[in-house]
């Protein structure tokens, strides 16, 4: 009964740590010296966990402003071209390089939202997510340009998301791009139904065990990722995270591939 009580302690300490709150820690005055060491022993891990956050959200903030001035320029640029007299040929490239602008401010504004700590106030404007859709596969659709592929695109909701219209671009963007990217002939097929997004790809698939061993590796070196090399999968799932979507890969080589974004948690409106 002496040390049961103290123990019964610590388990319910444990538990109340809220991973979303840093700078928690357990109590340490126990009688006990084993007690005082689990203690504090959580609680340097605790330490270490918040001092690796602060670093992820440093090079978050970093890599975003380190994005502004290039960024600036050559939008600037583009600005002075379209305002030129240029062949006909030029507008195809000129708009690949406006929509590439476009996609990398969003990604600074996403870098700069997620080095932030979440903010229980000021909730965002809802986001109608089958209305955006259809303008975003549009966006995409250069990447298939000289490809026998085509988006098919399937709304079968109304849906309402509480989030910023950036971070469903990101997310959702990232998709449409890997499909894109990935499939040479056929179709690839967007649905939006039960609170669920689909994009199904007729590509080339993968081994899914080691395409989670390499996005896996990716996750857990947050220097790697902000170099560029798997840059879209970082900040998928760091928005997932964020939100509490949850995103699901389903692929086998030659067969083609299947992401899912749920977004059942966080919906505003649904039918």
């Amino acid at each position: 009964m002496r040390l049961h009580r103290p123990v019964q302690a610590l388990a319910l300490g444990m538990k109340q740590l809220d991973p979303e709150s840093l700078s928690q820690r357990l109590p340490v005055q126990y009688d006990q010296e084993e007690l005082k060491d689990i203690a504090c022993g959580i609680n340097a891990h605790l330490e270490r966990v918040e001092q690796f956050m602060a670093r992820e959200r440093a090079l978050l903030d970093q890599a975003s402003h380190e994005f502004r001035t290039p960024i600036a320029v050559i939008s600037g640029a583009l600005d002075v071209l379209a305002r030129q007299a240029l062949p006909a040929c030029a507008a195809p490239p000129i708009q690949r390089m406006r929509a590439t602008v476009d996609n990398l401010t969003e990604i600074m504004v996403a870098l700069l939202y997620l080095s932030r700590e979440p903010m229980s106030s000021a909730p965002d404007d809802p986001v109608e997510l089958d209305r955006l859709l259809p303008g975003l596969v549009k966006d995409h659709q250069h990447l298939l340009d000289g490809k026998p592929v085509q988006f098919s695109v399937h709304t079968h909701q109304t849906l309402c998301l509480q989030v910023p219209e950036a971070m469903l671009r990101i997310a959702i963007g990232n998709l449409l791009r890997n499909a894109a990217e990935n499939t040479y002939d056929g179709t690839i097929t967007v649905r939006l139904k039960d609170g669920v997004l689909s994009v199904t790809d007729s590509g080339e698939g993968f081994d899914t065990a080691q395409a989670s061993l390499h996005y896996l590796s990716l996750l857990r070196n947050s220097t790697r990722a902000g170099t560029g090399k798997g840059l879209g999968l970082f900040l998928v799932r760091r928005i997932c995270e964020r939100f509490r979507w949850t995103l699901t890969l389903e692929s086998m080589p030659t067969l083609g591939t299947r992401a899912e974004l749920d977004f059942r948690t966080r919906l505003v409106q649904y039918r």
